[in-house]
């Protein structure tokens, strides 16, 4: 199996709903995306602040993916917006999916010191309350 790092993949960034697109290439996948995030990648992307990842494909071999960017850059925009909308027609930012990125949770100093696994946080099964019991119409739940 290959590392997440080592991605393949074949992306484009924007910046908002059907605006500027990059079409790009690269073999470390979470890297490069980062990378364009923090004005690291592309002297385009930077230049119009292109942080939004809409659209990727994974592929096995460098190759294939090289051949399917230039492709893609040959397209008609139109072509290119239809294509991020078969997978995303909300244009949403996929870094956070993709990377199963979370925000750590903020202490404050009137917060419990507790953990985001401890019994007291864990959230409870769907359909149940605090106490764990199914949430019903009252005791006898007919």
């Amino acid at each position: 199996m290959v590392p997440r790092e080592a991605w393949i993949a074949v992306y484009m960034m924007a910046d908002r709903y059907r605006g500027t697109l990059y079409a790009g290439v690269t073999a470390q996948f979470i890297t490069r995306i980062t990378d364009h995030r923090e004005g690291r990648g592309s002297g385009f992307t930077r230049r119009y602040g292109l942080t939004r990842l809409v659209w990727y494909e994974e592929h096995m071999l460098m190759t294939e993916a090289i051949q399917r960017e230039t492709s893609i850059k040959r397209w008609p925009r139109q072509w290119k917006i239809n294509l991020i909308e078969r997978d995303n027609p909300r244009w949403d930012d996929l870094y956070a999916a993709v990377f199963e990125w979370t925000p750590v949770p903020k202490w404050t100093p009137n917060s419990p010191l507790t953990s985001p696994t401890s019994p007291e946080t864990a959230p409870s099964a769907p359909g149940r309350g605090a106490t764990g019991r199914p949430i019903g119409r009252g005791p006898d739940r007919r």
